[in-house]
């Protein structure tokens, strides 16, 4: 089961509706995919903080205008009570009741902003342009692996996407006999083109798309150095993206071999620094 699957059948999963070879099919994912088992976690503590909330919410009426069905919960909270009619007691009633229904409401938007700020929130070393490069490399897989142009031709590969692109791409030499380039297809990353050239890497998918640098674009990736040159990391989704920069352009390799394994794309470009 893949990690956009995994996604897919999450709340399913989750709510215990699943069929079991399903199920079991997507807990053995969680346990071995760190980014889908966090994201299971946290959906789990929603769940639990909304219904801690709920539950801990007073039992207020839906929109009634009496105070002896309102009242339960919060009449402990309420030192002396005024003389029930009068100007006082109306006062106090409307405040109590108030109070009560921004108690609900407080906890609503707790949940509201841990769904939001917490779920939603990039994982360390993510950044934007990484979400773009894996959703893209997800869609791949989605779509089988297809490719637009199928060649083991790096500079026949190479040619066609300037033609699709207009990007000046240089694929590189791969230096281990076990990656082998399948071909290119043109995509389009932040609504611009972009080259991807596919690869598989002792049996698994790899892409290395190619665009043109800009000076946000590798923002938010972990820079470091690999053999005494510039790479950008991030890690997302059960996915690693390693980029560089050459000649105006960024040079990514997405796929869920680690980043040694990567590197290996990266061999015979030239990496500019900072």
């Amino acid at each position: 089961m893949t990690c956009s699957e995994v996604r897919r059948y999450l709340f399913a999963f989750l709510d215990d509706e699943l069929d079991a070879p399903i199920s079991i099919e997507l807990q053995q994912h969680l346990d071995g995919c760190h980014d889908c088992a966090r994201e299971a976690e946290v959906e789990r503590t929603i769940r639990k903080r909304l219904a801690a909330t709920l539950e801990a919410a007073p039992d207020i009426p839906a929109f009634t205008d009496s105070w002896s069905e309102s009242r339960t919960g919060i009449e402990e909270t309420v030192p002396a009570a005024p003389a029930v009619g009068s100007p006082a007691s109306t006062r106090l009633h409307h405040r109590a009741r108030t109070l009560a229904w921004a108690a609900v409401l407080i906890g609503a938007l707790g949940v509201s902003v841990w769904f939001v700020v917490i779920r939603d929130r990039p994982a360390p070393g993510v950044s934007g342009f990484a979400g773009m490069l894996v959703a893209d490399f997800e869609h791949f897989l989605d779509e089988g692996g297809r490719v637009q142009m199928v060649s083991a031709d790096r500079l026949a590969v190479s040619d066609w996407l300037f033609d699709q692109t207009t990007l000046h791409v240089q694929l590189p030499v791969p230096q281990d006999p076990k990656c082998k380039l399948l071909g290119g297809r043109k995509c389009k990353i932040a609504g611009k083109p972009a080259a991807f050239a596919a690869y598989e890497m002792h049996g698994v998918l790899a892409s290395l798309v190619v665009v043109p640098a800009t000076p946000a674009v590798l923002e938010g990736m972990e820079h470091v150095q690999f053999d005494g040159e510039s790479h950008w990391v991030s890690r997302l989704r059960g996915h690693t993206v390693v980029a560089n920069r050459r000649d105006g352009h960024v040079y990514a390799a997405v796929s869920t071999l680690p980043v040694r394994e990567l590197l290996c794309l990266m061999k015979d470009v030239n990496h500019e620094g900072n």
